[in-house]
């Protein structure tokens, strides 16, 4: 005798509860995602071309951060773009390119990887695979595992053009905007262990005119006092990437005094593999980066933040949560740079 299949599927109360908070936080999320795909939109729609543009995105876990050059790339239609490592949901960055109209075949002139952990590089694999990237950047410091092979095939079968970049190159990037790179002091290597790969991670200064933007990648605090021995005049920054998401473990007082930011951006969450636990910056860190004058801002309590600055000195600073938080342009300090940490100290 055959089974009947199908009739009315009952669910007890709790399996019926645990079911309807599935289906609202997977609404949820799918409303935070169109929010924050129409707000990188609208903010694309409004800059000025001739200005730098900065979005730092919403990975949830890693770092994913996109710049927007001044003025118009070689074919005349769209804009020089740059991406800072992918966070580690390659749907995520797709999502928030597509917002920002750059999900064209080449449509990122260059994608830049801190090192090879997969909440920096699993993000890019859908770049390399649908060929939207020209130039890659990296410093040739090699990972492990299946996820990270998968990213070295998808690169590989780009076909894209690859850099290996160290302390002491000097890069063009288009549109009056250079780089320093400052950390590692050498390309190459084997990333033995989690530290290392953190310890040796790319780190530069992205400058345009009087504004600077200071990208971290995870850096630990024995590479920052070595960065602040070698280089304390290059860290200066306007904006600074957080490193390694606000951990305990790195933004020493030395090298956040040497970098004196206006703002300071932490990226996604620390997440711990082993157990797996995602969590937020360390206070310690957010007290340190008070006391070193710099406002600081969370993609994962604001959503996205976007930055857009001419040659004179940062003109917006706005998230998904609080928009027309610093506005220089509607506060009437057009005429002027974004005030510094060290005027603010002085002004209190």
């Amino acid at each position: 005798m055959r089974k009947r299949i199908g009739g009315p599927v009952r669910l007890s109360v709790r399996a019926g509860a645990g079911l309807l908070a599935c289906l609202l936080a997977a609404a949820l999320a799918g409303c935070a995602r169109d929010a924050q795909c129409e707000f990188l939109g609208r903010m694309m729609r409004e800059a000025r071309p001739e200005r730098l543009k900065c979005f730092f995105l919403d990975p949830v876990i890693g770092d994913a951060a996109v710049l927007v050059l001044p003025g118009r790339g070689a074919e005349g239609e769209r804009p020089r773009a740059i991406v800072v490592d992918g966070g580690a949901f390659g749907s995520r960055t797709a999502r928030a390119l597509r917002a920002l109209g750059l999900w064209k075949r080449g449509a990122v002139d260059v994608a830049v990887l801190t090192h090879p952990h997969a909440d920096h590089y699993q993000g890019l694999v859908p770049l390399f695979e649908r060929k939207r990237v020209r130039t890659f950047y990296w410093s040739g410091m090699e990972g492990d595992g299946p996820a990270y092979r998968a990213f070295r095939k998808a690169l590989r079968r780009s076909g894209c053009e690859t850099r290996e970049i160290s302390a002491g190159d000097e890069l063009d990037l288009g549109g009056g905007v250079t780089c320093s790179v400052l950390w590692p002091p050498e390309k190459g290597g084997h990333a033995d262990s989690a530290h290392e790969a953190n310890t040796m991670s790319l780190v530069f200064s992205v400058r345009f005119g009087a504004v600077s933007f200071l990208f971290t990648g995870d850096v630990k605090e024995d590479s920052e006092l070595e960065l602040v021995h070698r280089a304390a005049a290059l860290l200066d920054a306007d904006v600074l990437k957080v490193a390694h998401h606000g951990s305990r473990s790195s933004s020493r007082e030395e090298f956040l005094l040497a970098a004196s930011p206006a703002f300071s951006v932490i990226m996604g969450e620390v997440f711990n593999f082993e157990p797996p636990v995602a969590f937020e910056a360390d206070p310690a860190t957010i007290w340190r980066l008070f006391e070193a004058g710099s406002e600081v801002l969370s993609t994962w309590r604001s959503g996205p933040i976007f930055v857009e600055a001419d040659a004179r000195g940062l003109r917006r600073v706005v998230s998904l949560e609080r928009e027309h938080w610093s506005d220089f342009e509607r506060s009437g300090d057009v005429s002027q740079d974004a005030p510094r940490p060290a005027a603010r100290r002085a002004a209190r």
